[in-house]
């Protein structure tokens, strides 16, 4: 149960399978297997960011999580990196988690273990522990790195949301605005949306109560509470 809240869900199942087949009868391990489940099917995805290797430097950089069938390798979840170039997966041959590039997947098997990064031993991916630590392959043999490992993880982030205005004659204004959420984007505690070229931002403008369009330059402004702004909605 507490692995499960950990959201580590793949080891909870394995650790009621492990009491079912040793007692068919326990109700326990039957609800567990059930729950656990359940638990990952509606539980959001995970992103991680791995951080601190050298010579496969390639390596320091966000992985999303994938549970669908296909993904699943050796009976648990892989983690892809945004360019899909890049798989982390648990070997269970060596019993920690190892990076290889995607074009290695299909020779993953109980007997192979291909990969240029790996975690150290019996840890979770999710663990605190793994935040440093990992080894790096350096051709010859395994390499420790101190700095290296999992530097943040946590769910995946609701998409990002993008708008289109039209119909100003300001011309610049009619074009799609994306979602930026960074502290350092946020005005009033409120997302903003920027235009794709950067030059252009919309903003919630409290004391008005509408949202309002402003130029980039001019983002430190507005934060300071200045209402600087060439258009904007009723």
């Amino acid at each position: 149960v507490v692995k499960s809240e950990l959201g580590w869900y793949r080891d909870a199942a394995e650790d009621f399978q492990k009491a079912f087949k040793l007692d068919p009868s326990d109700k326990v391990a039957k609800w567990g297997l059930q729950w656990v489940k359940q638990q990952e099917s509606q539980a959001p995805l995970r992103v991680l960011l791995l951080n601190g290797f050298q010579r496969m430097s390639a390596m320091n950089t966000t992985y999303v999580e994938r549970r669908t069938p296909e993904n699943i390798i050796l009976g648990r979840e892989s983690y892809w990196s945004l360019d899909n170039q890049h798989v982390i997966y648990w070997s269970s041959q060596e019993r920690r988690w190892k990076g290889c590039r995607a074009v290695d997947v299909p020779r993953i098997s109980l007997q192979a273990s291909p990969g240029c990064i790996g975690a150290p031993e019996r840890l979770h991916i999710l663990s605190p522990s793994l935040k440093g630590g990992w080894f790096e392959w350096n051709g010859q043999q395994w390499e420790k790195l101190p700095m290296s490992g999992v530097t943040s993880f946590g769910p995946l982030p609701a998409p990002l949301r993008i708008i289109t205005l039209k119909g100003f004659w300001r011309t610049a204004v009619n074009t799609s605005f994306v979602e930026r959420r960074q502290l350092e984007f946020c005005v009033s505690c409120r997302e903003t949306y920027w235009s794709v070229d950067g030059s252009l931002f919309i903003y919630w403008c409290p004391k008005e109560s509408r949202w309002r369009g402003s130029r980039s330059q001019d983002l430190l402004k507005v934060q300071q509470g200045e209402s600087v702004a060439p258009f904007g909605a009723p």
